[in-house]
């Protein structure tokens, strides 16, 4: 269990995760990326960072991919 009452936590949203119950107010912050954002079309990706969105590339969907990866790690133990 993690408690997120003064912090946030970077995880995969494909494994499996609940909450529990609690009195306050929450907030949630979800940043997707779909499995296949490398085939967008040059003129797509111009268009979201128009819009002022941070479009993935490889380098950096690989460091994404590899501190996901070290936390499960880390939570496995």
């Amino acid at each position: 269990m993690l408690d997120l009452s003064k912090t946030s936590k970077l995880f995969c949203g494909n494994n499996a995760h609940g909450v529990q119950p609690f009195k306050g107010d929450r907030f949630s912050l979800v940043f997707f990326t779909t499995s296949k954002w490398w085939k967008m079309k040059a003129p797509e990706a111009k268009k979201l960072t128009q819009l002022g969105f941070k479009v993935p590339t490889r380098k950096s969907m690989d460091s994404v991919k590899a501190a996901v990866t070290k936390l499960d790690e880390q939570r496995a133990r």
